[in-house]
């Protein structure tokens, strides 16, 4: 694909004028262009590849499934936060090859981070990807967050090694069914943590649910989660505010394209 005027311009206020680079400055501008050049000649490729980022290196299944994660976790800054030590303590719930575990780990380097991702496949390359950048402080759990734990059935698509949609939810998820571990996140809170990313395709609403009705919730400071729109979701995106604003924390929603909102919360003591 041509690069056109257009998506020129649009590389270098993705390079020059984003979140990436207010976070992360030229080293960034520098990897985004070259992976935007790259990407341009190669539009629609969903191969197997190696992408270098502020001195990481991520092998990831699918091209444009990273892509898109560059820019939805790097250029948008979508899971951002101010940390109130040089160790914040965060859990990233859906890490898929750990692109957001990287970025984590770029923001605040002393971060100690807990990343789970069910899908066996994807897991595997996401623990490939740690040992590789030789990450120090992140905790891997091959399980998915949910309501209530046991053995459940996760959907994927077989034909898209990757995929961002893997799911609980046979609505959401591909046809490939298969049996994973699922965790209830309460079980793994029994200290504060600084941040939460929660993208668990349409499993949110239980995921908040279990942190409301053990009391796990009153240790989290700040969470990003996206939620999806019904019926691939647990609980409405309504419940899900009215359950966090109750608990004592002030809401922002910013609504995404394909009809699912990141819902960023801030414990109102820490504004």
């Amino acid at each position: 694909m041509t690069l056109t005027p257009a998506r020129a311009r649009r590389m270098i206020g993705n390079a020059f004028f984003s979140e990436g680079f207010r976070r992360f400055g030229l080293p960034f501008a520098r990897d985004y262009a070259r992976i935007a050049w790259r990407a341009s000649r190669h539009w629609g490729d969903t191969g197997s590849g190696v992408l270098r980022l502020l001195g990481s290196r991520l092998k990831y299944p699918n091209h444009s499934a990273a892509l898109f994660l560059v820019h939805e976790i790097f250029v948008n800054g979508a899971y951002a936060f101010e940390a109130r030590t040089t160790r914040p303590r965060i859990i990233d719930c859906g890490a898929n090859i750990g692109m957001s575990v990287v970025f984590f780990k770029s923001l605040h380097a002393g971060a100690e981070v807990l990343a789970f991702e069910p899908d066996p496949r994807t897991f595997a390359q996401l623990e490939e990807n740690m040992q590789a950048n030789r990450l120090k402080d992140v905790r891997l759990v091959n399980a998915a967050v949910a309501g209530i734990p046991g053995t459940v059935p996760f959907y994927s698509d077989q034909t898209a090694p990757g995929s961002l949609v893997g799911s609980l939810d046979p609505a959401r998820g591909g046809a490939l069914a298969f049996a994973v571990q699922a965790v209830t996140l309460s079980s793994f809170i029994d200290q504060p943590v600084d941040f939460l990313k929660v993208d668990v395709e349409g499993a949110e609403g239980g995921v908040v649910e279990d942190l409301v009705a053990s009391g796990a919730i009153g240790l989290v400071n700040e969470l990003v989660i996206e939620a999806h729109a019904e019926p691939c979701a647990s609980a409405s995106r309504t419940t899900i505010v009215r359950r966090l604003e109750s608990a004592g924390f002030s809401v922002r929603i910013t609504d995404l394209d394909d009809g699912a909102a990141l819902v960023r919360a801030l414990r109102r003591s820490s504004e």
